[in-house]
């Protein structure tokens, strides 16, 4: 077996959000279940190479419908953006889980943002409000931008606002998908029905007054233990799910900061997902483009 190199375009070209949605919410679904030699997926291994400011994400897992194995590598590098280099590089290895052979090396840059926002649509899907007129997204990066695409193909909304605190790119992020920039996070979340976090912030940005009862809230930056979006007061008096309690428990912000107590659902309760980004998502969504990709040469 030959392994094959495919790139960004042809990611972009073969993955489309109507076929993603329900093959994660499927893989989820079998994740939560624990199954036992269903999915095996350990927590994220961080190496970090601390004279280079440099460090790699390993995301390894197997499942066993389809029988794959895969590894996702990431490498951060935030001294990059002075070498005029992506700060941020990524690819899913591909694996055959019978014989172990490399099947394919997949660029992951979009799948990371594609997955991810489809993690976040299934979670909304199941604790949003019935009725979602207003979704607003804080944040104007390319995960606000893969959220606005996905969440608009599953939901239909009155107003979609946007915050960043380059206000700059909010306003160009806006102009380009029709939805409304706004001055200030409070301005952005007033009354929305859904509230989609995708921001690097150490502090949290995000406050429980803001927050009407009963609203969804998407926790998408705060998956590393230094990252904080929200208000530990909201997190405590909110119900609060998240995709992987293991990795939760150790490398969610939000979480470590907050502690935010055990609790039961009822229909006016804040809901938060904590996304912690998970490497059976980005297995489903490689081998999707991978079986795509075989298409094409036979």
């Amino acid at each position: 077996m030959n392994s094959i190199y495919i790139g960004d375009e042809f990611v972009a070209e073969s993955l489309r959000y109507e076929d993603l949605i329900p093959e994660i919410e499927r893989s989820l679904a079998v994740f939560s279940s624990k199954v036992d030699g269903a999915i095996s997926q350990p927590v994220r291994t961080v190496v970090s190479i601390e004279e280079k400011n440099g460090r790699f994400y390993l995301m390894p897992v197997y499942s066993a419908r389809g029988d794959v194995f895969s590894l996702k590598v990431i490498a951060s590098y935030p001294d990059n953006i002075s070498r005029k280099l992506p700060t941020h590089q990524s690819n899913v290895w591909l694996y055959s889980g019978t014989t172990g052979q490399l099947k394919a090396i997949i660029d992951s840059a979009r799948i990371t943002q594609m997955r991810t926002a489809a993690a976040s649509v299934i979670a909304t899907k199941h604790l949003a409000p019935s009725t979602c007129r207003i979704h607003a997204i804080i944040g104007a990066e390319t995960h606000a931008q893969s959220h606005f695409e996905a969440m608009g193909s599953a939901f239909q909304f009155d107003e979609v606002r946007v915050w960043s605190r380059d206000h700059n790119k909010a306003l160009k992020f806006a102009e380009l998908n029709g939805c409304k920039a706004t001055e200030s996070v409070e301005e952005a979340v007033r009354n929305a029905d859904i509230i989609t976090l995708v921001t690097r912030a150490e502090t949290p940005v995000l406050m429980k007054p803001w927050v009407k009862d009963g609203a969804h809230i998407n926790g998408v930056g705060g998956h590393l233990p230094r990252r904080q979006e929200i208000d530990p007061e909201l997190m405590i008096s909110s119900v609060v799910y998240v995709d992987s309690v293991e990795a939760a428990s150790t490398e969610s912000g939000d979480i470590l900061k907050s502690k935010p107590p055990s609790s039961s659902m009822y229909a006016l309760e804040t809901t938060i997902f904590c996304s912690m980004g998970m490497a059976v998502e980005d297995l489903v969504a490689a081998n999707m483009v991978y079986n795509e990709f075989m298409k094409t040469t036979t």
